[in-house]
């Protein structure tokens, strides 16, 4: 997952938006549970199990993404983000495909 081999575990944790578990990055090998960590995003997590889809009886979460801050912090790599805009002839291209 990271250019220098170094350790990394996963921790999935209740969304901060939408509808998917977010799947965060935390340097070093997996304490016991129950302990607070820091992402490798910043975020303050419990190691724990996975937490249940079923939040309150009404909303289901259906998936889990990764925390694409994370995975930028743990390889350096920020491509997740955006895609690079097409240049001013790409875009005149698309144009004449929908005139």
């Amino acid at each position: 997952m990271n250019r220098d081999g170094e350790r990394w575990f996963l921790q999935d944790a209740l969304p901060r938006a939408g509808l998917c578990l977010d799947r965060h990055l935390i340097r070093g090998s997996r304490p016991a549970e129950g302990t607070d960590v820091i992402t490798a995003c910043g975020v303050s997590v419990v190691v724990s199990p996975s937490p249940d889809c079923d939040v309150d009886g009404d909303l289901a979460l259906f998936s889990v993404r990764p925390c694409w801050l994370c995975v930028e912090q743990a390889t350096g790599d920020s491509r997740p983000y955006a895609r690079p805009r097409p240049d001013a002839e790409g875009m005149r291209s698309l144009r004449r495909n929908f005139d």
